[in-house]
Order: structure tokens, then sequence, then C-alpha cells
């Protein structure tokens, strides 16, 4: 006989609990579908500030009203739009617009390489995404380095946030992940 399994949901006011100043979460969701909106709402309705947000590899309305409420001062992702709505999320543009923002560009190749170093508990994750594009010189939080191994003369890596622990090692750390879930 198994034990129970923990409870995985929650209501959106306990969720948002989780949520302080400062911290780095990450939001699931695809394009249009699946956003934790109702969480979202609360983290605005309590006036959380200063978020580092790890949006989904298609962000939309969710990452704007949170930007638009000035409850982040970055973000991170790989697209930033509604699709045939909005071919970019218009607070997103505006605060971008008016360096009242950070954002972390890459695409969606180092996006994923980045959240599975993350996973892995790693520094970072070797990738050939980015070389020979523009995004190191970009987002300098991407490097180019030589590959040792495979004799590569450049290869990309990066660091998705830059918050250094104990042992000054750069890691990706999310203090809270919000998705939308259902009960069967």
């Amino acid at each position: 006989m198994s034990a129970a399994r923990a409870e995985k949901i929650v209501s959106e006011e306990r969720a948002a609990d989780f949520v302080k100043d400062g911290m780095t979460i990450a939001i699931g969701g695809f394009i249009n579908s699946a956003h934790p909106m109702p969480v979202v709402r609360q983290i605005i309705k309590r006036g959380v500030k200063n978020l580092t947000i790890v949006g989904p590899s298609s962000s939309g309305l969710d990452l704007d009203l949170l930007v638009g409420t000035r409850c982040a001062r970055k973000v991170v992702g790989c697209y930033f739009g509604a699709e045939t709505i909005a071919s970019i999320s218009p607070m997103i543009k505006h605060a971008a617009e008016n360096g009242e923002i950070d954002i972390f560009e890459c695409d969606e190749s180092m996006y994923y390489a980045a959240l599975r170093a993350g996973a892995q508990r790693l520094p970072f994750l070797p990738t050939r995404a980015g070389v020979g594009t523009s995004y190191p010189g970009v987002n300098p939080q991407l490097k180019l380095f030589h590959d040792p191994i495979a004799n590569f003369t450049t290869r990309c890596s990066m660091h998705l946030t830059r918050y250094q622990d104990i042992r000054g090692e750069m890691r990706f750390r999310v203090g809270v992940r919000l998705g939308r879930g259902r009960k069967a």
C-alpha cells in the first residue's frame, strides 16, 4: 500500500503567499492558454515588487500585466506577445523603451538550455545556440568560449539569472514556480 501523495494544488491566494518582493519566479503556460492568471492577479493586488520573472517560452498577458503594474524589474523569455492580438506585449514594449525594465534576450533554444542547466543545478549549459548571431553582443550574460574537447573556436553558454550562491557560482534560482492545474 502506498502513501497518499501530498496535495500540490492550492488556491490562488495561497500560491501568492509564497511570492515575496525581490524573488525570482517562474510562470507556466503557453501562448494564450494555461497561464496562472488568478495567481498573477493576486500578486498584482498585493503590490509585490522587484520580481525577476522567468516567463513561459511564449509569454503574453500575464507578464504584460506584471510589468505594467510595476511588479517586475526583470523578465526572462524568448517571446512577449499575444500572437495575432498583439505582436509584442504593449506594456513590456513601453517599459523597455523607457528603461523601466531589464529584459534577458535569448532565443528559444537558449532559454530551454538555461532551464535544463538550472534543473541540473549546473552553473551553465554549453550550447551552440546563439553562435554566429548578435545575441552575445546584445545580452552581456551570454558568453562565447573555446570548447577544449570538440575544438570549436566558439560555443555559447548562458546563465539565466545572475544570483551568486555562497561559493560565488552563477546559478539559475527560482523561488516559486507557478502553473495552472485542475483536479481530476
